[in-house]
C-alpha cells in the first residue's frame, strides 16, 4: 500500500504577517517623508530663484535710471535721500522717479510721473509722488516678489566754487544698492544678499573725460 504524504505545507501565520506589514509601513513612510522633504527643498529653491531673478531686474532697472538721473529733495522741506526712499528726476526721460523700500511690508517700489512743467523739483515733494493722493497721475508698482529689505546709501554730486581753488572741484556722485531676499518668511528662510553700485551722470557740462 502506498503511504500517504503526511507532511503538510504551511503558510505565514498571523504574527508574521502583521510583522511584514509593519516593516513594510515604516519603509514606506520613510520613502514618502524623503520624498516629500526633496520636493519641498526644490519648491523652495524654485520661488528663491524666481525672487531673485526679479531683484536683479530690479536693481539693474534702477541703475539704469539713476545714469541718467539727478537727485532731489523738497526744497521746501528740506529733505535729503533717506536710506530707503530715494527722488530722482530722469533726464533722457523727462519723468520723476521715486524709489522706496518698505522694510515692514518686504516690498520695494517705484513711482513714476511727469514732472510739474514749470518746477521739476516738484520730483522730490512726498506728497506728488505719493500714489495716495488724489492728485495723482503716473504709475506705481512694485519691482520685486518674495520679501526684500534693503537700502540706498547716496554720494550726491557736487560742485565746489571754492575761488581759491585751481578751476571748479567736481565729486561725481553715486548711489550703493543693497538688497536682501528671502521668501514670505523672513525669520526663518535662508537670505541671499544682492549689492550693486552706479554713478550718477548729473556732472556739470564743462567737466570732460
Amino acid at each position: 500500500m502506498k503511504r500517504k504524504n503526511s507532511k503538510v505545507k504551511k503558510g505565514f501565520s498571523l504574527v508574521e504577517m502583521l510583522v511584514a506589514v509593519f516593516i513594510f509601513l515604516i519603509v514606506m513612510t520613510a520613502v514618502v517623508t524623503i520624498f516629500a522633504r526633496q520636493s519641498e527643498s526644490f519648491s523652495y529653491l524654485r520661488i528663491q530663484q524666481r525672487n531673485t531673478e526679479n531683484a536683479q531686474f530690479a536693481i539693474n532697472f534702477i541703475a539704469k535710471t539713476l545714469r541718467t538721473s539727478t537727485i532731489v529733495g523738497d526744497p521746501l522741506l528740506g529733505t535729503n535721500p533717506s536710506e530707503t526712499d530715494i527722488h530722482v528726476f530722469d533726464y533722457s526721460q523727462d519723468l520723476c522717479f521715486r524709489f522706496q523700500f518698505d522694510n515692514t511690508l518686504g516690498t520695494l517700489t517705484v513711482t513714476s510721473r511727469l514732472p510739474d512743467p514749470s518746477d521739476k523739483l516738484s520730483c522730490g515733494r512726498p506728497s506728488w509722488m505719493n500714489p495716495a493722493d488724489p492728485s495723482f497721475s503716473g504709475e506705481h508698482y512694485e519691482l520685486t516678489t518674495g520679501f526684500v529689505r534693503g537700502s540706498f546709501h547716496t554720494l550726491e554730486t557736487t560742485r565746489d566754487y571754492d575761488p581759491l581753488a585751481i578751476g571748479n572741484q567736481f565729486r561725481i556722485g553715486f548711489i550703493t544698492m543693497r538688497l536682501e531676499i528671502s521668501d514670505t518668511n523672513p525669520a526663518t528662510s535662508r537670505k541671499i544678499w544682492i549689492q550693486s553700485s552706479v554713478s550718477l551722470r548729473d556732472y556739470p557740462a564743462e567737466l570732460k573725460f
